[in-house]
């Protein structure tokens, strides 16, 4: 049964909910245009929906208390917008280097990481979040390996382990998050 549905344009890739589950972020890829993000607030009861455009290539999505992290894949970058009083605007874009292709990004439980699936590179990076808006913020490889198989995909389990979906491998590995 749908409860609701919400018209976004072309194109929407990846959801992420807020902590009280009442907005959604979504991002979205326009051919030839440009991409980002769409809000979505009172997502059971009577959707409005914002959005702010960035980038043409916005896949992966992460959501803490105050803060949206997006990987963008043809840009080698990763945004960050900030939520204030209900409005979100890009107060940080972050290249991850040239041939990079981030797809994905995920937060760990404490929200003191955020893991960037880095398709063109075979590399899981962690950046800490303490340190977003220093002029360098501190970024860390945690996993590069040809057996990770073009990493496009994150999920984080309870226990700590970083789940990797290969593109290329066709598998799914566990990684110990340092």
């Amino acid at each position: 049964v749908q409860t609701s549905a919400v018209m976004l344009g072309a194109y929407p890739l990846k959801i992420s909910m807020n902590t009280n589950n009442a907005n959604a972020y979504v991002t979205h890829y326009e051919y030839g245009a440009s991409g980002g993000v769409w809000r979505i607030v009172n997502v059971n009861t009577a959707p409005v929906v914002t959005s702010v455009a960035f980038s043409q290539d916005s896949w992966g999505i992460a959501v803490t208390t105050d803060t949206v992290f997006v990987a963008n894949n043809s840009g080698d970058t990763l945004t960050a917008l900030r939520i204030v009083n209900g409005s979100f605007a890009v107060y940080k874009t972050l290249s991850l280097g040239a041939g990079s292709e981030p797809y994905d990004v995920e937060l760990d439980a404490s929200d003191t990481y955020l893991y960037v699936a880095e398709y063109g590179t075979n590399e899981i990076s962690r950046l800490t979040l303490s340190t977003i808006t220093n002029a360098t913020p501190t970024v860390t490889t945690i996993a590069s390996a040809t057996d990770l198989g073009g990493p496009i995909g994150l999920a984080s389990a309870p226990n700590g382990t970083l789940f990797v979906s290969g593109w290329d491998s066709n598998k799914i590995s566990g990684l110990p998050v340092p």
